[in-house]
């Protein structure tokens, strides 16, 4: 072979060695990982951060609340918060509402409505919301035991299904799954249904029917008894 033949050679070697080199040393780009998302959650100027997944699945329980402690919102874990068309929250904000729709004729509104924001939030299945009242500002005539939260619908206040009332604490506790403005109503009146009551049966929406078991440490317990609380049968 002569001196030409050796240096095409050598040439030919060092070549492929660096298309071997670049290939060993840019492998095919993997996937980025993917994220979460952070939830900033702002009530009336109390600013707070959280972690959710990408598709807007909240990571832990969230629990936030106002500085004055007039408005709490909680989410279970793995509650969904998204806009309306699909894409998850970034920020959910909750601001007193300086000049809130007048309530129903005989009803009262007690202390500060709020409104939450973005307009088209959704939580599913709910999110917790928990406004304060001041027992001595609560008209005359009303009590506690009057006490709701409606939600106003662009045309009227609507009371809301579900109703707890924390006497110790003075405040009211609902469940919502969209955003706008809730407040606390009291009329003199009982208080106002928020939906018709299910029928009761096995198909999708119905109120499933009663019944009594007993658990695998003995005592019985019956359905109505785990009202509000997750319930999973084991067969």
């Amino acid at each position: 072979m002569g001196r030409a033949g050796i240096i095409l050679t050598l040439v030919s070697f060092l070549t492929a060695g660096l298309v071997i080199t670049s290939c060993a040393t840019n492998p095919e780009s993997s996937p980025a990982p993917q994220t979460d998302n952070q939830l900033v959650m702002e009530l009336a100027g109390e600013r707070q951060a959280f972690q959710t997944d990408r598709q807007g699945r909240v990571k832990s329980k969230i629990e936030a609340a106002s500085a004055d402690g007039a408005i709490r919102l909680s989410l279970a874990a793995n509650t969904i918060v998204r806009d309306r068309g699909g894409e998850p929250l970034r920020t959910i904000q909750a601001s007193p509402e300086p000049t809130p729709p007048p309530p129903p004729q005989d009803t009262y509104l007690v202390g500060t409505a709020y409104t939450l924001r973005p307009e088209d939030a959704t939580f599913q299945p709910w999110l917790l919301l928990t406004l304060s009242y001041d027992p001595p500002e609560l008209p005359a005539g009303i009590t506690p035991n009057h006490l709701y939260i409606a939600y106003h619908n662009g045309a009227e206040w609507r009371p809301l299904p579900y109703r707890r009332v924390d006497f110790t604490a003075r405040q009211v506790t609902t469940q919502v799954d969209h955003a706008t403005t809730f407040a606390i109503m009291g009329g003199k009146s009982p208080v106002p249904p928020g939906y018709p009551t299910p029928a009761v049966g096995i198909m999708l929406g119905n109120l499933a029917p009663e019944f009594k078991l007993p658990s695998l440490d003995g005592p019985s317990f019956s359905l109505s008894g785990l009202r509000g609380k997750p319930v999973m049968l084991n067969f």
